[in-house]
């Protein structure tokens, strides 16, 4: 374990020889990541949180929200169960 004041101490993964991983331990270690897998998981991530679609609209820069819908609407059911609950409580279900 690095002493909390190490240089090193921030990073989250170090070699088992000793060190902080560089980027070519990274890139042999995980899977590439394209800067849009990194978008498309924001704006799942979003959603899922019942973050409202036209905010994730807006973050990505869609010009359409049906763009935004269309992509990400199956990350979205739980909206649907939320909004039949928020209609059950106001009429006294």
């Amino acid at each position: 374990m690095q002493e909390p004041e190490s240089p090193e101490a921030d990073f989250v993964d170090y070699r088992l020889e000793g060190g902080a991983l560089g980027c070519s331990d990274v890139s042999r270690r995980y899977p590439p990541i394209r800067f849009h897998d990194l978008r498309h998981t924001a704006a799942t991530l979003l959603l899922g949180q019942n973050v409202h679609p036209k905010v994730v609209q807006e973050r990505l820069g869609h010009s359409q929200i049906s763009v935004t819908m269309d992509t990400y609407s199956h990350v979205m059911p739980s909206m649907q169960r939320d909004a039949a609950d928020k209609l059950d409580a106001m009429f006294g279900g």
